[in-house]
C-alpha cells in the first residue's frame, strides 16, 4: 500500500512512522522528536518529518 502525502498527517518514511511538520511553531510543539532532512513532494512542497514512537499514538 502506498501512502500519499497529505497536508497534516502521519506518514511512513523509511519504514518509520513520522508526522508532517510544516511550520516552526508546530515543530516547537514537537521539539522532542528528531527531525529528518527536508522532503520535497511531487508538487514541490517542502516539509520535514519528525519521527515519533508508537507510544505517542496514545496521546493523540
Amino acid at each position: 500500500p502506498t501512502h500519499e502525502a497529505s497536508p497534516i498527517n502521519s506518514v511512513n518514511v523509511g519504514g518509520k512512522r513520522g508526522s508532517l511538520l510544516w511550520g516552526s511553531r508546530r515543530w516547537q510543539r514537537h521539539g522532542k522528536y528528531p527531525l529528518t532532512d527536508p522532503v520535497t513532494t511531487e508538487k514541490g512542497l517542502k516539509f520535514r518529518v519528525g519521527i515519533i514512537s508508537d507510544l505517542d499514538q496514545e496521546s493523540k
